[in-house]
């Protein structure tokens, strides 16, 4: 969830991840001066935006009053099966690796209570 103050801009980012799409709702759809803004210029006011955000982009509220916006990524639909069942995977280890570096033991226990068929960790 992104709250965004009266006329206000975030920076242009990319996030670099080409195996996503991310889709940006309105929750509150009358706001016409509230949309996603990128490098080139162009702008989207829409209430539902799906987008690739590897290109530069940035949300934007020109309206008088708080935009909240709903954040959702997605596999890209060109990926197949086996492309997502690897990034899931990668996913999941690198989860495991970075839990792993807090030797919290509250933070293993909940790590090994979702594992889904990876035991990696000792």
């Amino acid at each position: 969830l992104v709250a965004m103050r009266p006329h206000s801009r975030t920076p242009l980012v990319s996030d670099l991840d080409t195996h996503l799409l991310t889709c940006y709702v309105k929750l509150d759809p009358r706001h016409r001066d509230a949309g996603l803004a990128f490098a080139d210029g162009h702008t989207v006011a829409d209430p539902t935006i799906v987008f690739d955000a590897t290109y530069l982009h940035s949300l934007y509220n020109d309206h008088d009053h708080p935009v909240l916006w709903l954040v959702a990524d997605f596999w890209h639909p060109d990926l197949d099966a086996d492309e997502i069942d690897a990034l899931t995977r990668f996913f999941l280890l690198d989860e495991q690796f970075a839990l792993r570096r807090f030797l919290s033991q509250s933070l293993l226990d909940k790590l090994f209570s979702s594992d889904t068929q990876l035991d990696f960790l000792p």
